[in-house]
């Protein structure tokens, strides 16, 4: 995860093909729960494999593609299969929306490492030792 303006290393995550992390957040109108499931997929590109939600609301997908399918559960609503190739994820880290990510399963705040309202850019990217001694990622 990079700073969205000048490329600075705010966290990084040693993954490989087959991980998996999850972006959980506060939805900012009916304020329950979003989590978002990625896999890093052997070219080392992420995919949007599953939402799961609380219940219906602006900015939630109320549409399947082809091949989605909607699960109810007694407390959540998941979208499965979706593979969508998601190049890079940028979020203003939220102060309501308690942004946080999950990766090897240990969830932490994204406020532990980026300000709130910081423009924040989460992509996949091989990265060598010296880079990440500068703490500084160049496209």
């Amino acid at each position: 995860m990079v700073e969205a303006g000048n490329h600075r290393i705010l966290q990084c995550w040693d993954i490989h093909p087959g991980s998996e992390f999850v972006i959980t957040y506060t939805h900012s109108v009916n304020k329950t729960p979003v989590d978002e499931y990625f896999r890093i997929r052997e070219d080392y590109t992420m995919v949007l494999t599953k939402t799961a939600f609380r219940s219906f609301g602006v900015g939630i997908p109320n549409e399947l593609v082809a091949g989605e399918e909607l699960r109810k559960f007694p407390d959540r609503m998941e979208i499965v299969n979706i593979n969508r190739v998601i190049p890079q994820i940028v979020l203003a880290v939220g102060t309501v929306a308690n942004h946080q990510i999950t990766v090897g399963g240990r969830r932490v705040k994204m406020t532990d490492f980026a300000r709130p309202q910081q423009t924040v850019r989460i992509y996949i990217r091989r990265v060598s030792a010296y880079d990440l001694l500068r703490r500084d990622v160049r496209e």
